[in-house]
């Protein structure tokens, strides 16, 4: 049953609306060379969390996923030829894929230049994280744990959010909440001048753990690069312990 569920698993779109801004930022004026203020019309399916029926519907870019603390889980269907080899990592509490022909690595030989890996690690009082799976072909993948230390989750995103955007000031960063099954996300959408970075954070399965996805992107290849992330979103599961 669960290799059957891997062949058609269920992945959040709320990046896609995200990302749809980062490619219409991308356009150029054939004639002028300026950039153009476009919206084009994304296309996906959308899970109705009262019907659990799925319909087929045009968003425009930032939409009403980029509002704060949503709790509409919107789903479509990913086959598994989209990923690569699943990995069940027992001590973070969570089974994943990489997109597909994405080559595992340590994640110290990552570029640092690799948006991936700027403010990876880190280490204070109240929390750290740790980089303990790393992914690569035109962009990387990075997977880490974080551990909480005499604080809360709650109190740990709001701390989290602030030092993301110190961080990585002066990007423009939006940070969005969806349900992904049973799993609150928290995602921040990094534009940076001709790179992007897509952070999932979510909760372990035990109050001292979290989780945290990185995706990069480029600006000059973002719709391609979203093809190949958006199956290993949705590939993302807890493990039961």
């Amino acid at each position: 049953m669960y290799t059957r569920l891997q062949q058609r698993i269920t992945t959040s779109l709320a990046v896609v609306v995200l990302c749809s801004s980062f490619l219409a930022s991308c356009k150029k004026d054939e004639q002028n060379g300026t950039a153009q203020n476009t919206t084009p019309q994304n296309t996906f399916s959308q899970q109705n969390p009262q019907s659990g029926t799925t319909a087929t519907i045009q968003q425009n870019p930032m939409g009403r996923y980029e509002q704060k603390n949503s709790q509409e889980q919107v789903a479509f269907s990913v086959d598994a030829d989209k990923v690569g080899a699943f990995v069940n990592d027992v001590a973070l509490g969570v089974s994943f894929a990489p997109p597909r022909n994405y080559v595992p690595l340590s994640p110290n030989s990552l570029a640092a230049s690799d948006i991936a890996t700027k403010f990876a690690a880190y280490a204070s009082p109240q929390y750290s994280i740790q980089p303990v799976h790393a992914f690569r072909a035109r962009n990387s993948m990075l997977v880490s744990s974080i551990r909480l230390k005499n604080i809360s989750y709650d109190q740990f995103l709001k701390d989290y959010e602030n030092l993301v955007r110190t961080r990585f000031s002066p990007a423009s960063i939006t940070t969005t909440f969806f349900l992904k099954g049973d799993i609150k996300i928290t995602q921040f959408f990094i534009q940076e001048a001709d790179k992007g970075l897509i952070r999932v954070v979510f909760a372990g399965l035990k109050p001292t753990e979290a989780v945290q996805f990185d995706f990069a992107i480029q600006r000059q290849t973002a719709g391609d690069d979203m093809q190949a992330i958006e199956p290993a979103l949705g590939s993302i599961t807890r493990l039961a312990r």
